[in-house]
């Protein structure tokens, strides 16, 4: 992946606009690179149209680990654990989220007022604001754990 997002996610500071994500190369062709596996990778298709004229250059080991190295205890073990197993594990909030976007418009509404009543006056979780969802950290398990629970 080249920008970071995710199928029919909308791209930052444009709502309304969905993602198509697609496959395109790490190494371009015109830069000599391979047609194998290990040379693809996901781009959405605004990345991948962008590389057609001027390919970035892929990441780099070092500059990979630079960051690597930078990253708490607890997100360390996440990310091994993430690379072991070949995805990243995904938490019930990620789960919630997916069934969620498949509901109508009027269904997504009745599920985004509640969560506004059940969280209302919390401003922030593990340090991270709210209503803000990209500072939400992916380690937290239980970002709404103090909300008041409904379904009995």
């Amino acid at each position: 992946m080249i920008c970071g997002v995710g199928a029919r996610e909308p791209y930052p500071g444009e709502p309304g606009t969905k993602a198509r994500l697609t496959v395109g190369h790490r190494i371009a062709e015109i830069r000599k690179g391979e047609a194998s596996l290990d040379n693809l990778q996901t781009e959405c298709a605004r990345c991948n149209e962008q590389a057609q004229d001027t390919p970035p250059h892929p990441e780099s080991l070092g500059e990979v680990l630079a960051v690597v190295k930078q990253l708490g205890a607890a997100d360390k073990a996440a990310l091994l654990t993430w690379l072991e197993c070949g995805y990243r594990h995904r938490n019930k909030v990620d789960f919630a989220y997916d069934r969620t976007r498949r509901l109508a418009p009027s269904e997504k509404e009745h599920i985004m007022a509640f969560l506004r009543s059940a969280t209302k006056g919390m401003r922030q979780v593990g340090g991270a604001e709210v209503d803000d969802p990209r500072n939400l950290s992916a380690a937290t398990e239980e970002p709404f754990a103090d909300a008041p629970d409904d379904s009995s």
